[in-house]
Parts: C-alpha cells; structure tokens; sequence
C-alpha cells in the first residue's frame, strides 16, 4: 500500500509510529513559558535590574545553536543562559544560578502537563503491538511526564544533530529502527513540521489537530490522539 494523503478513508497498516511531543504529547511550550516567567523574576532580583522573559529565552536558543551544547540537556543549556545573564552584572555567580534554575525547574514540573488523550492512546497503541517512538526537535524527560513506559525508544533532533523538518531527519529515524517507509506513520500537531515532510520520505502523515484550526482535505486530521489506534490495523 502507497501511503496517499488524500485517502482518508485507508487504515494504515504500519510497525511504527513516530510522535512529535510538543504539542502532541506534552504541552512543553507552556510549562517552558511559565518557567521563563518565574526565572526571568528570580533573575532580575539578582541583576538589580529587569530581566525579561525574552531576553533569557534568546540567550538560551543561542546557547543551544552552539555545537558544544547542542548535545547538552535542557538544564545544562538552561543553566549556561543564566551564567551568561547575570555574568555582566557583577552578582555571586554559583550560589544566583543555582537559585534561578532551582525556581526554573520547580516550575516547569509543576506545570508540564501530559494532553489528557495521550494515556489511552499509547495503552491503546501499544496493546496493539505498534513501536512508539517519540521524534521531535524536543528533549524532556518521559519517566517524570509519565509516558516513558509506552515508548520503546526516542529520535530526538538534539541527539542526532538534525532537526524537523528537514528530510534527514526522517530518513534518519527510518535507517535507526530498520523499518520501511510504508510501515511508518508520523502524527505531530504541525503540518509543516511533521506531516509534509514525513510523506515527502515515504511515510504516513496524521496530523493532530485537537483546536480544530486546520482545514485541509489533502491531509488526513484526527481531532485527538485517542483516533489513532482506529486508524491503524493490527498486524
């Protein structure tokens, strides 16, 4: 069977299912934004001087950009930003940093949460016998979110130094878990991101569209996670 993402009726007889995480299985944005919000106060403290949420988050993209962090945990990354931060403001810099990441991580745990669909889609998935495998240009941590036990493995665009979505990316997770193509199905919440260029390497392409934003009859769109055991047979 030739994935076609015209064919809206088609189950999908797939091995594989790759999910994007951001705003597919964890709302990692908001709990990074509400993060910001909470270093950026702790930060300013320090500094003597207003720190805005915006000017720590584009110090920490340019901290990821670097090759010799791009590797490096959300933490380590998170942490470098604060150092660069506050480093010009003349403040003790070990006992500061380790203030803010403390407030930093305090509150993204308390407010990542898991898309309330997600829990019975995975059982669902994976009583099926489907490998999940978590792709995204994301990193987080699956065991404390509470999903790691679903996921047999994770292609991660920090850890394999390329990101959605360029092709390699895909091509990629194909090659790491020896499966084809036609046996791979990517469902993320972007259609630029994650369905277009997975069809453009040969895979299925669902896209989850849970505001009901996208109206587009060439892709096919699930309106929650919990319609994609349907859409798949069991091998």
């Amino acid at each position: 069977m030739t994935p076609s993402p015209g064919q809206h009726s088609e189950r999908y007889r797939v091995s594989h299912v790759f999910l994007d995480v951001d705003g597919t299985l964890l709302d990692i944005n908001g709990a990074m934004g509400a993060a910001l919000r909470a270093a950026a106060v702790r930060t300013s403290e320090f500094a003597g001087e207003e720190i805005a949420p915006r000017a720590l988050e584009q110090t920490r993209r340019a901290v990821m950009a670097e090759p010799a962090f791009r590797a490096e945990s959300p933490a380590v990354q998170f942490r470098e930003a604060v150092t660069r931060t506050l480093t010009p403001c003349g403040v003790s810099l070990e006992e500061c940093v380790r203030a803010v990441t403390d407030v930093t991580d305090r509150t993204y745990e308390e407010t990542l949460q898991v898309y309330p669909d997600v829990h019975e889609a995975l059982q669902a998935l994976v009583d099926m016998g489907v490998t999940l495998i978590a792709a995204s240009n994301a990193n987080a941590d699956f065991d404390q979110a509470g999903i790691g036990r679903y996921l047999a493995d994770t292609h991660l665009g920090p850890l394999i130094g390329v990101s959605k979505p360029h092709p390699r990316f895909f091509e990629l997770a194909l090659e790491r878990f020896s499966v084809a193509p036609s046996a791979a199905l990517m469902v993320g919440d972007r259609v630029d991101n994650d369905v277009r260029p997975a069809q453009a390497v040969g895979m299925y392409g669902v896209l989850l569209d849970r505001s009901s934003a996208v109206h587009d009859e060439s892709i096919h769109r699930i309106a929650a996670l919990t319609e994609l055991p349907d859409l798949i047979e069991r091998a």
